[in-house]
């Protein structure tokens, strides 16, 4: 049951309440209480760091519950007013957006960073219990709906600079149109990147075929052996356009690095599948009596093909995709 306390002032000018204790008494135990309210609020910090690092428990719950016990609040006439949490001294007039902890200059909001390890950014996608949820969160929320999507979608500058890097000429848009008329779908990369720079196809529009630039490459005793061909006619059997270089009687360009594919008819010839997973790439098998025009057709290609030349002892290293095509598909 509560009794009404009765303070009586002494003759010296001090008080007293009917507990016999002078007020001055009772300040002192008052601050001594927050002193140790402090230190259990230190510990406690303490233990739910390390806790942290034990169980990934979220920072803001550390900081949230620091916050709670280290800012004691006073009553002062009739108002509440929040002591700062760094110097404890001041009336706290900043509040941390991160782990709301409440300080009182610029000096002291450092301080509590340092202290902490906070960043002082609000924690944007924190969870908020429906209780706690007002209409900051909700313009919080919205603001940062708003930064997605701008983000998402650029602005007109933007889009001017991915104009420029993706700039192709009216000749390289025709090839990308021929290509696609011809059931080959070309892919153009940015300009400055090298294989875009390396690349010399060209449509002859006259005579409505491509000079296609072709990547070969070659497998032998472990070295990788690259040659590149400027203009190959669509039409030309990739067997006939490869044998220059591994061919010693027709081979006007013969390279000694490849006299294991010297008149080896086993050769095959297979073309990388875009997309395709870096972690398993997938081949189709190349048809070496006809022509890239054949060849490329139900096919992507960036900017130009490139050509495995194979060895038997290799086609293991050359997982097919397999795909239902008709026979007739180039009619």
């Amino acid at each position: 049951m509560k009794t009404e306390e009765t303070i009586v002032k002494n003759g010296d000018g001090s008080f007293r309440n009917d507990a016999g204790l002078v007020l001055d008494d009772i300040i002192t135990l008052v601050e001594s209480q927050l002193e140790s309210d402090v230190e259990m609020g230190t510990h406690l910090t303490t233990r739910i760091r390390k806790r942290k690092n034990d169980n990934d428990v979220d920072d803001s719950i550390a900081k949230r519950t620091a916050c709670d016990v280290l800012s004691p609040t006073n009553d002062v006439d009739g108002s509440k007013v929040v002591k700062c949490w760094s110097c404890k001294v001041n009336v706290a007039k900043y509040k941390c957006p991160r782990c709301s902890i409440r300080t009182c200059s610029v000096a002291c909001v450092k301080h509590h960073k340092q202290l902490i390890d906070c960043n002082g950014i609000r924690y944007r996608t924190g969870f908020v219990s429906k209780d706690d949820f007002n209409e900051n969160h909700l313009l919080g929320d919205y603001r940062f709906l708003e930064e997605i999507n701008h983000k998402l979608r650029p602005s007109a500058q933007d889009e001017n600079a991915i104009s420029l890097i993706y700039n192709c000429s009216k000749g390289k848009k025709m090839q990308v149109s021929k290509a696609r008329s011809m059931g080959i779908d070309l892919q153009l990369m940015p300009n400055h990147m090298s294989r875009k720079k390396k690349n010399t196809t060209f449509y002859v529009k006259s005579k409505n075929h491509f000079l296609w630039h072709v990547e070969w490459i070659f497998v032998t005793d472990g070295q990788v052996v690259t040659h590149h061909d400027k203009r190959v006619l669509d039409s030309t059997p990739l067997k006939t356009a490869v044998k220059k270089y591994i061919s010693v009687k027709d081979g006007n360009q013969f390279d000694c690095r490849l006299s294991t594919y010297t008149d080896n008819p086993d050769v095959k010839l297979f073309l990388k599948k875009h997309p395709s997973p870096a972690n398993k790439m997938l081949y189709y098998e190349l048809d070496g009596d006809k022509g890239l025009n054949y060849n490329l057709k139900g096919k992507t290609i960036i900017e130009f093909p490139t050509v495995h030349v194979v060895l038997p002892s290799a086609f293991s290293r050359y997982p097919l995709f397999i795909s239902v095509m008709n026979d007739d598909h180039d009619l």
